[in-house]
């Protein structure tokens, strides 16, 4: 898989999952574009680091922080 597929899913997959603590004023695509780049990031990030399964301590690490200052609880 490509790392910018990898990117990709990831951030679908964390924008799908996270809760909208406020409804989006303009449409579903500027809703989600403007956390594309974070989770973007955040993805090639976790790319980066190749940590074994089960043993995902950084890549955790910075998802939980990310959640935390989206208002998430972890």
């Amino acid at each position: 898989m490509s790392r910018s597929t990898f990117a990709l899913c990831c951030l679908i997959a964390l924008t799908c999952t996270s809760p909208i603590t406020a409804e989006p004023t303009g449409d579903t695509d500027d809703f989600i574009d403007a956390r594309s780049d974070t989770w973007a990031q955040v993805a090639l990030q976790i790319w980066d680091w190749a940590e074994l399964g089960y043993k995902e301590e950084r890549s955790s690490a910075l998802l939980q922080q990310h959640l935390r200052d989206t208002t998430w609880s972890t």
